[in-house]
């Protein structure tokens, strides 16, 4: 719903109701409106900045945005008229005969004179330049006065009147009046204006006594009684007015809310404004009109007719009229079709149509058809939830039995089924805003249409779509509309039409929209003849030139001129007005400019006025805007001011002028009615750019970027005129003149943030930092807009993340610092990631701080300001640092299907359109994916456009019953067959096999089946060629190679054992078959040959890939990846994967991939140069990867497929090379440790240390063994990181016997070797030299690790050392053998202590050291995993006492810095805090995680608990409330490691997936002074340009040019305004995408270095 309310004020005087109502009522109301479903438009009705009288005709233009609201659709549209009136009086330019007798007949005949054409008295030339004379003889009313009386003639039921009464003014002395110049009026002197005050008065009590008491409201400020205090007077009146108007309106906004029915969208009402506008046209080719009115009204002809299709292409030349011609069928069939609804899009870039992205368009429109079909969607809709609701009450009921019965477990398919019901009801509840789903959300919502509700969609200008590919992406429409849907379609002829014929499959729904004919436009005359009368010369002269025009357009150019001719204009002097034009956009704009030109003496006025409407075009200005702008152009007033010598117009552009112009463009502009100033059509926008715009873009947008940002201090500003200039009009030059601009409405602040807030008098919120991208301001693009929170945050509240990010793609980055491409790129893929994974309302403070890199400073103030908005207390677990790696960096798109697994991705790469008729459209190629998902028993096919993620086609797979019989009732895996696997080919063949051997093929998209036959039983495993002719399945100890085209058998064998996977070449030339005891067989298909290859290890194969006839990879159950030559038969590359290996892939330009799947896996993609053993991570998926492919298509790039349901299209590595290292760890997180220094993280896979501020940024890191590629992998940890307690070094043991000390200071690592050290620890000794003590078999060594040299070995009796623990406190250290613990001092090399432990298993226990009590005494902590308790027992005490900890299948444990709290954390999620000291349980929470508890620790202050699980949820426990849950954060893998910082409340995790997570425990504010003290630093960071060249070039002058001819074509006038502007003047404005390549070879830093 759409509630417009203006306000109609006079500037002078009244800025103190104009600013209350603008900054505090509108604010206030439009958050009101919003949280009920209502988007209301506030906004000032002015004409010369709300001072009605100083200007000709200026009451006229309030006359017509009166008119506009009068005819809104919305129901109830306000103009609030506040007002006391003063100013100088201007006659009348036009009185209409009726008014004539309220003047002297005399008087009127002098001045004016009768046009009988429009029946009203024009002035006469002569006196439009002196206005005294005319004034003396024929008093005019004030503009206020006029406006009233013109609203007082029509319906006042929408208008309300508040006014302002001052008493007793008359009694003021000098000093009160200051005190009250806000509200009175004064003269130049500052005393009182007695005259205006009783004027004012006057005219009150006339209105009063006019206007309806209902809809009026007087205030009365009393200034006798103020007793000289102003302020308490003031604030009454604020008060009494806020209240008043607050009320009233929201009044009125409830009312509509109760009454009209919610949810229409602001596009709808737009659309049907538009429809309205146009339809309003002259009729034109009423046969084709007819046709239109045929097929939306759903009538059934016989087949080869537009009617009889589903859809309707209308097709032809630009602006040859078919938008108007489908507005008015429209217009006519929507009286005769009762129930249809129609929705329609006007689509291009101005305001009387709209500019969208395919994805704005798909969105928009699932808005409407969810508030069309909303009955629908609500019966579905509640359909879901009943099953929802029964589902979740079987699933608790199958809970509770598993409970009673240890054995009985709740199946997977069922917690599926229940995903699947909830991500149903999550697509009928939000309408998606990124392209793919909202795709494939329009197909479902197509369906709701019925024979009672049909739909009739309309897309007029398919072809203006905001996308440099359109051409390329019509797979969103559907081939096969639903049968009570029809689509209509406006195009002009080119690359989308053909697209259009190749994808729409019935050749007869294309229609031509041709010319007009003479028979057209004789028509067309008589019936614009009938509403404009002329004298019969004049009619038989326009005719004439009407016949020969062929073009909807300039028919329509002509009869606007002839509305202007007035019954005494004289033949000749008419056809000097008309323009004489081939017809062409460019042609008829360029010649009617040029007309309009020789009226006046500089043609620059034109061009300049006609520069800014073309500025902005795609966010129209109203016409009190265009003058407030053109009130800033120094060059524009001068211009005026030299050739019209008016005093009044230097300080504003003169409205005669504009008025003029406006009337004259008329053909080519918005209809004035709607209040906005824009062309009509692109077409004539790109010739206005071209001609008009370009020559002068710089200058034009500065000035702009001074108007829509405030930029200008206040209303006045330096004329700058020339000498010659102000000496001829007598005005001093060095005076600042004050102009006509209105402050703005709509300022967001924030008062925790003023150094970042925007600029006041804003009003473009949506186009200021696209102008100040134009002019290459990108510091305060950055600095007031996209790194600005607040403002991004109210801009969510006003459009949808993708509308922003489609709005930063559209800035033009070719001249911005690197700085600024990586800042724009960064914000954009972080709310473009928001976008795609959160669905419903957006908290964008904590998104943008699990997502948002920190590579520049202003991403690092924007997420500092996120910070502080967010409002965390303590103990929030608020991230500092990314989180959550944004995907859309990496990858080129994501594929995403909720609830569903993807079990199998593969590629298809076919021809865009295979139609004779469409050559021009098969240029490209279509980029598709099948996919194969997997939920509750249910699999479906899916095939998408792998670039857009438009869904293509879509088929469920029914499983294939068992046959009830011995054989098969003695078969495993339930009552039927499932699929074994699925394929896709270059052909556009699609396959399925069974496991039953069942093989069927359909052609795609049409699904139509092709083939059906049967391979061998048990199907397991299959492949499929590129080319889609060759396919091969196998079972367990056979296979077969068949051809798809007729489903026979080319070759297969027998009797063989344990294949494990079978792969084919893409031309099915060669295929590999693995066998799990180690040996891969590749088959020649041609020859009918094979031959065996043996892989050497004990590790049976798992997956295998084949590249031609040159490489074959496998992966083994051991986590190897091994790559075999397959001529010379040898490894040519050999490398180990974290996790199990479920799938490997081979490209041609030398990489290997595989991917992670089951247990222990990581959920990443590990690439593998097999030449240069160069090797690189993809990280995104949040699950189990299940296929892997590289696209060869694109570059190599990747495409992979997981349980997390997506498949994702990653970047090529070229494209990689240029983005951010993420800092990843190739493997799962395993050692973090925290010093005052640093935070250093390792994987005990790979020697390699990232080491990370106390703040969460990472500083560098640093390989320990290093060969000539980098990091050598041969070598791994061999136990825990031992760090120095003041940060000075790094201990590691290495595989290779080696103990690595790295010095922080010196940034060095020193080694020495030790026979098989497994862990080192710190300890604290007599000796100053930091040692630390490794253990070593059955010896303890002592080190320097300053000098890496070993000091002594102690060598311990009973067998090898299994765990060593240490305390850097003490020189006492604890050694853990089978069955026992040795306490050895390392100082004296004596052992104190040895004591005994029960064996409770095959495992050595876990075991810590802590200090106890006031004495810090040392005591050992121990326990087993699993077992019931844990136990504590002195290290120094005589007595062997020991305390047991009651727990429960314990999994971890902690104790607190003062040795007095113990944390137990249990496998089933529980966790149980003791008091040592009272031998009590502190907290006991049975439920804490919803899975295994694996890490815990107290903070450093003993505030906190932190807890993590396999839940992957991380969460803070408040010691000092109970222990009671404060706060918990999810990560997108399970946490392995974790620690809490020792300088600060911070806890640091390392995932599984080897990201390395920071999060604060304590609030914003007290994250410390560095993040605070952020500045944006110079601006030559982000501005190539400087504000010295920005200035001199604003202030460019045009210089005097020749006259030229009436064609700018012809006469070059494209450099007609400021030919001194250099090139580098010319920064373009098209939209350019963001493209990550920009930053290719640019180091990311902070933009502070």
């Amino acid at each position: 719903m759409r509630l417009s309310v203006g306000v109609c004020a006079p500037e002078r005087g009244f800025d103190f109701e104009i600013n209350l109502i603008v900054h505090d009522i509108f604010v206030e109301l439009r958050k009101y409106a919003k949280a009920i479903g209502i988007e209301a438009t506030f906004y000032l009705l002015s004409g010369y900045g709300g001072r009605l009288e100083r200007l000709p005709e200026t009451w006229n233009t309030i006359c017509r945005q009166l008119d506009a609201i009068e005819a809104m659709k919305s129901p109830v549209s306000l103009l609030l008229i506040t007002g006391q009136d003063w100013g100088e009086p201007i006659p009348a330019f036009i009185i209409p005969a009726d008014h004539a007798d309220e003047y002297a007949e005399k008087h009127l005949s002098q001045y004016y004179q009768l046009d009988t054409h429009s029946n009203a008295w024009h002035l006469k030339a002569e006196y439009k330049e002196s206005f005294q004379e005319v004034l003396n003889a024929l008093p005019s009313r004030t503009g206020l006065d006029t406006v009233a009386q013109h609203v007082l003639q029509k319906d006042t039921s929408k208008v309300y009147w508040v006014s302002r009464e001052v008493e007793d003014a008359d009694t003021l002395a000098d000093d009160q009046i200051k005190q009250f110049r806000d509200i009175l009026p004064t003269n130049v002197s500052g005393k009182l204006d007695l005259e205006t005050l009783r004027k004012s008065e006057v005219f009150q009590k006339n209105l009063a006594a006019k206007f309806p008491k209902q809809n009026s409201k007087s205030f009365k400020v009393d200034v006798a009684n103020a007793n000289g205090v102003a302020s308490a007077a003031l604030d009454t009146y604020c008060g009494e007015f806020r209240q008043y108007v607050f009320r009233l309106l929201q009044r009125f906004i409830t009312k509509i809310a109760r009454e009209s029915s919610i949810g229409r969208t602001a596009d709808t009402f737009l659309h049907q404004d538009i429809l309205s506008c146009r339809s309003n046209a002259l009729s034109m080719r009423e046969d084709l009109a007819d046709k239109i009115i045929k097929f939306t009204n759903f009538s059934r002809e016989m087949e080869g007719s537009p009617s009889a299709s589903s859809f309707l292409v209308l097709h032809g030349k630009p602006c040859i009229g078919k938008s108007t011609l489908v507005a008015q069928a429209i217009q006519k069939s929507m009286t005769k079709a009762k129930g249809t609804s129609v929705v329609i899009r006007f689509i291009g870039n101005g305001c009387n149509t709209n500019s969208y992205t395919l994805r704005g368009l798909l969105h928009s429109l699932n808005e409407e058809l969810s508030h069309i079909y909303r009955r629908e969607a609500a019966a579905l809709s509640t359909t879901v939830e009943k099953a929802l609701e029964k589902a979740v009450q079987e699933i608790q009921q199958l809970e509770r039995l598993a409970a009673e019965d240890p054995e009985a477990c709740v199946a997977d398919e069922e917690y599926q089924s229940l995903d699947l019901l909830r991500a149903q009801q999550t697509s009928l509840r939000h309408n998606f805003d990124t392209l793919g789903p909202a795709s494939l959300q329009f197909c479902e919502k197509l369906k709701f249409a019925s024979e009672r509700r049909p739909l009739l969609l309309v897309f007029c200008g398919l072809d203006r779509l905001d996308e440099s590919d359109i051409a390329e992406k019509l797979d969103w429409l559907p081939m096969e509309l639903p049968k009570y849907v029809r689509i209509l379609v406006t195009t002009d002829n080119g690359p989308v039409f053909d697209g259009l014929r190749g994808h729409i499959l019935d050749p007869f729904c294309f229609v031509e929209v041709p010319n007009l004919d003479f028979v057209d436009n004789d028509s067309v005359f008589k019936q614009w003849n009938k509403e404009h009368p002329l004298t019969d010369s004049q009619s038989r002269c326009l005719l004439n030139i009407i016949q020969d025009a062929n073009h909807p357009l300039y028919t329509q150019v002509l009869l606007a001129s002839g509305a202007t001719w007035r019954s005494f204009d004289s033949i000749s002097k008419l056809k000097k007005q008309v323009p004489r034009s081939s017809g062409t956009p460019e042609d008829m704009l360029t010649k009617t400019v040029a007309v309009i030109c020789k009226r006046y003496p500089s043609e620059d006025i034109v061009h300049r006025i006609l520069a800014y409407i073309t500025f902005f075009q795609r966010e129209p200005l109203r016409e009190a805007e265009l003058l407030d702008i053109l009130a800033l152009d120094n060059s524009l007033l001068e211009l005026v001011a030299t050739h019209y010598a008016y005093n009044v117009g230097i300080g504003r552009m003169c409205d005669i002028i504009w008025c003029d112009i406006a009337l004259r463009l008329h053909p080519f502009l918005v209809p004035l009615s709607k209040d906005k100033v824009c062309w009509c059509h692109d077409a004539i926008a790109l010739a206005a750019r071209k001609f008009y715009l370009e020559p002068i873009l710089h200058q034009i947008a500065s000035i702009a970027a001074e108007y829509v940002t405030g930029a200008y201090s206040n209303t006045t500003k330096p004329l700058q005129l020339r000498p010659a200039t102000a000496n001829i009009l007598g005005i001093d030059c060095h005076v600042d003149l004050k102009r006509g601009v209105s402050d703005q409405p709509l300022i967001y602040k924030h008062p925790d943030i003023t150094s970042s807030n925007p600029q006041p008098n804003r009003r473009f919120l949506s186009s200021a930092f696209e102008v100040l991208g134009c002019l290459g301001n990108w510091k305060a693009v950055l600095e007031q807009f996209l790194c600005n929170f607040f403002w991004l945050e109210e801009k969510l509240k006003l459009h949808g993340l993708m509308a922003l990010v489609e709005a930063i793609r559209r800035l033009d980055r070719s001249q911005a610092t690197n700085t600024v491409k990586v800042t724009l790129i960064d914000l954009c893929c972080t709310l473009e990631s928001i976008a795609n994974e959160v669905n419903g309302p957006v908290k964008l403070a904590k998104q943008l701080l699990l997502r948002l890199p920190v590579s520049t400073v202003p991403l690092q103030i924007l997420r500092h300001q996120a910070e502080l908005a967010i409002g965390c207390k303590e103990g929030g677990l608020w991230s500092m640092a990314p989180l959550v790696p944004i995907a859309e960096l990496e990858c080129q798109s994501v594929i995403r299907s909720p609830a569903w697994q993807c079990w199998w991705a593969g590629l298809g790469l076919v021809m865009a359109s295979t139609r004779k008729s469409a050559v021009k459209a098969t240029t490209g190629r279509l980029d598709l994916v099948l996919i194969w998902l997997n939920a509750a028993s249910r699999d479906i096919l899916r095939v998408y456009n792998i670039k857009t993620g438009i869904l293509f086609f879509e088929k469920e797979l029914e499983p294939i019953p068992k046959n009830v019989n011995e054989h098969d009732q003695q078969m495993e895996g339930g009552d039927a067959y499932g699929i074994a696997g699925v394929g896709i080919g270059d052909n556009m063949r699609g396959v399925a096999v069974w496991s039953n051997g069942q093989v069927r093929m359909w052609a795609l998209p049409a699904g139509e089946e092709l083939l059906e036959f049967r391979a061998q039983d048990n199907v397991t495993e299959i492949a499929l060629c590129a080319n889609g002719t060759t396919l091969v399945t196998a079972n367990n100890d056979s296979y077969g190679i068949w051809n798809t085209q007729t489903g026979t058998l080319l070759y297969g064998e027998k009797g063989l054992q344990h294949i494990s996977d079978v792969a084919v070449s893409d031309n099915g030339a060669m295929v590999a078959v693995a066998k799990a005891i180690g040996s891969v067989l590749l088959v020649n298909v041609q020859n009918k040959s094979s031959a065996s290859i043996a892989i050497e290890g004990t590790s049976p194969i798992i997956s295998v890939a084949i590249h031609d006839t040159s490489m074959v990879a496998v992966s083994l159950g051991n986590s190897t990846v091994v790559v075999v030559d397959i001529k010379t038969e040898k490894v040519v590359s050999n490398y180990r994967h974290p996790g199990q290996v479920e799938a490997v892939a081979l490209s041609s330009n030398g990489w290997c991939a595989s991917a992670s799947g089951g247990e222990k896996a990581d959920g990443r993609i590990h690439l593998h140069n097999i030449k240069t053993n160069e090797h690189k991570l993809l990280v995104g998926h949040a699950s189990d990867i299940n296929s892997v492919a590289f696209h060869s298509n694109l570059g190599e790039c990747v495409v992979s497929a997981g349980h997390d349901g997506t498949v994702r299209l990653w970047q090529s590595n070229e494209s990689r090379n240029s983005l951010p290292k993420q800092h990843l760890h190739d493997d799962a997180v395993d050692f973090i440790q925290s010093t005052e220094k640093f935070i250093v993280s390792a994987t005990a896979t790979y020697t390699q240390l990232h080491f990370w501020s106390p703040e969460g940024v990472w500083l560098h890191t640093t390989n320990l063994k290093v060969d000539d590629t980098g990091l050598d992998r041969r070598f791994y940890l061999t136990g825990r990181l031992a760090t120095h307690y003041d940060g000075d070094w790094v201990v590691a043991t290495l595989s290779d016997h080696s103990i690595c000390c790295y010095s922080w200071y010196k940034d060095s690592v020193l080694s020495c070797q030790v026979k098989s050290a497994i862990e080192a620890t710190f300890v604290g000794t007599s000796d100053p030299l930091p040692t630390v003590v490794v253990a070593s078999e059955d010896s303890l060594v002592a080190i320097d690790v300053s000098a890496a040299k070993i000091i002594k070995t102690i060598k311990l009796n009973g067998g090898n050392v299994q765990q060593l623990a240490g305390n850097i406190h003490s020189s006492l250290c604890v050694c853990g053998f089978d069955n026992r613990f040795v306490v050895v001092d390392l100082d004296s090399g004596e052992i104190q202590r040895d004591i005994s432990r029960e064996i409770f298993g095959v495992d050595v226990p876990v075991f810590s050291l802590f200090s106890r009590g006031h004495v810090r005494s040392p005591w050992l902590l121990y326990y087993e995993q699993g077992a019931a308790s844990v136990i504590l027992h002195p290290l120094v005490s005589s007595a062997d006492e020991e305390l047991a900890l009651e727990g429960n299948n314990i999994s971890c444990a902690a104790v607190d810095n003062d040795g007095r709290k113990v944390a137990l954390c249990s496998n089933d999620g529980a966790v149980v805090v003791w008091d040592i000291e009272a031998g009590g349980v502190l907290m006991q929470e049975h439920d804490a995680h919803s899975g295994v508890v694996e890490q815990c620790s107290f903070s450093k202050d003993d505030r906190w608990l932190i807890t993590a699980a396999q839940d992957t949820v991380v969460k803070s426990w408040d010691a000092n409330n109970s222990f009671r849950e404060c706060s918990s954060e999810q990560c997108m893998s399970p946490v392995s490691t974790l620690c809490v910082s020792l300088r600060s409340n911070m806890v640091t995790v390392g995932l599984r997936n080897g990201i390395v997570g920071h999060l604060s425990l304590i609030s914003a504010s007290q994250t410390g002074k560095e993040r605070v003290k952020l500045e944006y630093g110079e601006s030559s960071l982000y501005n190539l340009m400087t504000t010295v060249e920005r200035t001199t070039r604003s202030n460019a002058k045009a210089k005097e040019k020749p006259k030229r001819n009436e064609s700018p074509s012809q006469s070059g006038s494209a450099t007609s305004s400021a030919q001194n502007t250099t090139s580098r003047d010319k920064v373009a404005l098209s939209a350019a995408g963001l493209n990550r390549q920009d930053s290719s070879n640019t180091k990311r830093c902070c933009c502070m270095q």
